[in-house]
């Protein structure tokens, strides 16, 4: 680190400083997690049909808000919360069980948010920093029985069958209340008794949040750097096919942050195995962002060299990139840029020894994973100290005071994120390096030989 602070001069040393203050404190490695019961509410007919609306890329908005109101809304911690706010996001697991054997058929993960989303984000991996999100499991085609074990029992024993009360778990009787949202008023809602095949029965959910450096930071600090289970059980009767749901309103304490969801299955001795995992993004958008400049057009800084007494202009030509901090006045996504025709600000500075020698202000526009962007330049033009000898051999100093002036102009050019700028910049040197190992080696006695010759 004391290496590339020399190089970026007294302004990359106070870039540096604030990177180091700020780290310890995004990066305190927090980690919390919530824990999340098997389904065990049976998901009624009518709200069955909302599985297959909400899978679909036109019809999923409404299905969803609709599965949420006769699900998570009749929790005792969802009948406050508003399914319509902008700061809520829902995850939602649809798992189908095989009809033979122990396993899942098929899976599907969601991550619904009721404004400004669409289906790609339905089926992504980003929640944009919300600090409250829901959770929403419904696993089909559970093998099970409608009724309590004791009411089976009864009526397969009047048609001489029988069934083995040792391979199910009974749900007893379970009641939810469901509020109506205009009136107020509330109702119960009494879901059955019911029991499921045991392996079924001993699946539970975990959500590890682990917090993360945010974004623009983790930008700040790589600009700096780059500047220097069991099968099912045997039955005797035939069994039902359920579809179960379960859920839970979770908070999160800090962001922004990952979320991991696993679900797990137990053997009841105490191991488990895990059946599916998917991990979400809780990172919000920012209204700042570093990157890397490339003006398009050739740069030059003008510098002076006396000579022999007299003051000489040298024109240098130079292609050198910028840092930039981004400054926009609508939040934006940093990871997955989008296009928007909404200015944002930019200033730029060299990355140099003398950061302050080329200094951009201008405007650009986002066209995706890059930016256009125009703006002013200043380039500070200096006079270079040089020396001559006397007729006594001795040095003379042409310009002990060398002045300074700036010189600037208008540019244009691209404006590209850190990750792409150093991924093209490690491709640039690999490309070099591997042209490099392919150049015919000079054989030497040839060269002797030659030489020798023309003498």
């Amino acid at each position: 680190m004391r290496k590339r602070i020399s190089r970026l001069g007294p302004l990359g040393a106070i870039l540096a400083g604030c990177a180091a203050l700020l780290l310890p404190i995004a990066s305190q490695g927090q980690e919390n997690f919530a824990t999340i019961p098997g389904p065990s509410f049976p998901l009624k007919d009518s709200v069955k049909k909302k599985l297959r609306d909400f899978t679909s890329p036109k019809d999923y908005d409404a299905a969803v808000q609709d599965l949420l109101l006769e699900t998570l809304k009749l929790l005792p911690e969802g009948q406050d919360q508003n399914f319509k706010a902008p700061n809520f996001a829902c995850i939602i697991h649809v798992v189908t069980w095989k009809t033979k054997g122990f396993g899942v058929e098929r899976e599907s993960w969601y991550v619904y948010q009721p404004k400004g989303w669409n289906w790609k984000k339905m089926t992504g991996t980003r929640i944009y920093g919300k600090p409250r999100i829901g959770f929403l499991a419904i696993h089909d085609k559970v093998p099970g029985l409608k009724e309590s074990l004791s009411d089976v029992k009864e009526k397969l024993k009047s048609a001489s069958k029988t069934i083995d009360g040792e391979g199910f778990v009974e749900y007893d009787r379970q009641t939810l209340t469901k509020v109506d949202e205009k009136t107020g008023k509330s109702e119960e809602v009494v879901y059955p008794s019911l029991a499921v095949e045991r392996a079924y029965s001993q699946m539970s959910y975990r959500v590890d949040v682990s917090k993360k450096i945010p974004a623009p930071l983790t930008n700040l600090l790589s600009l700096l750097n780059f500047a220097a289970q069991s099968a099912a059980a045997e039955r005797v009767a035939e069994v039902e096919r359920l579809t179960l749901w379960s859920g839970k309103i979770i908070d999160i304490p800090y962001l922004p942050s990952d979320l991991v969801f696993r679900l797990f299955s137990s053997d009841g001795l105490g191991n488990t195995t895990e059946m599916s995992k998917q991990t979400y993004d809780d990172e919000g958008r920012y209204h700042w962002d570093v990157s890397i400049a490339f003006p398009v057009n050739q740069l030059k800084q003008t510098e002076f060299v006396a000579d022999d007494g007299k003051v000489q202009a040298r024109e240098v030509n130079r292609q050198r990139i910028l840092g930039a901090l981004n400054l926009f006045p609508v939040p934006v996504d940093t990871k997955n840029p989008e296009f928007s025709w909404i200015p944002h600000g930019i200033l730029g500075l060299e990355l140099s020894s003398r950061p302050l020698d080329r200094i951009l202000v201008g405007a650009g526009f986002r066209l995706k994973r890059i930016d256009f962007f125009g703006g002013y330049m200043w380039t500070r033009v200096r006079v270079t100290k040089t020396s001559t000898l006397d007729d006594s051999g001795n040095p003379v100093v042409s310009n002990p005071e060398p002045a300074a002036s700036t010189d600037g102009k208008w540019v244009v050019g691209f404006n590209i994120p850190i990750k792409s700028a150093l991924d093209a910049l490690k491709g640039d040197k690999k490309k070099a390096d591997a042209n490099q190992k392919k150049e015919p080696k000079k054989d030497s006695s040839t060269e002797t030989k030659n030489g020798s010759g023309g003498s």
